[in-house]
């Protein structure tokens, strides 16, 4: 760890639970991403004859960032960790995937989310990223978190990952019927319910995966007591 973060590390209480520490950064981040929602929906306050975001908002926004970042792991530190231990797997033969194919199928899914988010912007015939482009992006994002969230759960269960990711097939159904043409008020209709279908299933995923996850460890998540303590 960073000295910085020992150092913080001591100012919490010992009572207080990691989870909880780290969960309380992610909801920053969702604070975050609503309070610029709302004064810049469309991405467009930046522009002549728009109202800019007040000043005051980007030094709210750069403060939650880093505490968020402060609270969950910083990215500059967990990305040049997984590098390592990557090549000292590599180094002492002690990869987990043999094949070259089984290496690759974490790939699959992200490629292929990708793959279709550009054919629909694309193939879009109302240019929906310039109507929505706030949705759109939370939309694929909300997919991309699903697809990383299930390959760090079968990576920590030591299972196989799932080859491509179910929320692809509604993405890939909705891509072809805008390939087929459709109205803007149609399309934009897709987008949103698309966009509450994934918030939705991400939501249900990982609830379950904590309760599942706290069943078999019986531990409480935001709490260090234990469920058969008093």
């Amino acid at each position: 760890m960073h000295p910085f973060w020992n150092t913080i590390v001591k100012v919490f209480p010992t009572w207080l639970a990691p989870n909880l520490i780290t969960f309380s950064g992610f909801l920053l981040v969702v604070f975050n991403f609503l309070l610029l929602a709302y004064f810049d929906p469309d991405f467009y306050a930046s522009a002549p004859g728009h109202k800019h975001v007040p000043g005051w908002v980007w030094i709210v926004v750069g403060i939650l960032n880093f505490v968020a970042y402060t609270l969950g792991c910083a990215l500059c530190v967990t990305v040049p960790m997984s590098l390592l231990n990557f090549y000292r797997s590599y180094k002492n033969n002690t990869l987990k995937h043999s094949s070259v194919y089984e290496a690759l199928v974490p790939f699959f899914s992200p490629c292929l989310l990708f793959i279709l988010s550009t054919a629909w912007i694309l193939q879009s015939p109302s240019d929906i990223l310039e109507m929505h482009p706030r949705v759109f992006y939370f939309m694929v994002g909300t997919a991309f978190a699903n697809i990383t969230c299930q390959l760090i759960v079968c990576q920590m269960s030591n299972t196989r990952c799932p080859t491509l990711n179910w929320l692809l097939l509604p993405l890939f159904l909705i891509v072809m019927v805008v390939n087929l043409g459709v109205t803007s008020y149609t399309e934009s209709i897709l987008l949103y319910s698309l966009t509450t279908a994934f918030t939705l299933a991400h939501i249900h995923y990982g609830v379950r995966v904590v309760k599942q996850l706290s069943s078999h460890f019986q531990i409480y998540p935001f709490s260090l007591r234990k469920p058969n303590s008093d």
